[in-house]
C-alpha cells in the first residue's frame, strides 16, 4: 500500500499542516492514513477480488481477511450476523455491506444526510 487515502470525488484536496500531510474531504480535515477498508472474503470469490481491485482503483488502503486463514466461519457469522454473502466490507470502522454496497458508497453523495462523511 502506498499510503494514499481516497479519491472519492473532486471534494478532496491535499495540503500540509505542519509536517503532516492532510486531506480535506467535503470540507473536513482528515489525516492522510485515516481511511481504511477491511475486506472479509474467501477463496475463489469474484466479488472479493473486485472489492480489492476497486480499493486499489480508488487509492484506498485496505486489509484483506481470508476465510479459513484469518478467520473461521463462526467468527465471520459472529462479526456479521446478518451477512448472507461474501465479501463483507468495513470502511473506517463502519460496516458497509457487500461489494455492491461498497460501490454505492464510493459513487454516492458526499454531502447531505446520506453522505458517509
Amino acid at each position: 500500500m502506498d499510503g494514499t487515502v481516497i479519491l472519492f470525488s473532486n471534494n478532496i484536496n491535499q495540503r500540509m499542516v505542519g509536517n503532516t500531510q492532510m486531506k480535506t474531504f467535503s470540507g473536513k480535515l482528515i489525516e492522510k492514513d485515516l481511511f481504511l477498508v477491511e475486506i472479509w472474503g474467501k477463496r475463489n470469490c469474484p466479488y472479493c477480488n473486485r472489492a480489492k481491485q476497486t480499493s486499489k482503483k480508488f487509492g484506498l488502503n485496505y486489509i484483506y481477511h481470508q476465510l479459513d486463514e484469518d478467520f473461521t466461519k463462526e467468527e465471520f457469522l459472529e462479526k456479521f450476523p446478518d451477512a448472507k454473502t461474501f465479501p463483507q466490507i468495513i470502511v473506517d470502522g463502519k460496516h458497509i455491506g457487500g461489494h455492491s454496497d461498497f460501490l454505492t458508497l464510493l459513487r454516492g453523495p458526499t454531502e447531505g444526510p446520506n453522505a458517509f462523511y
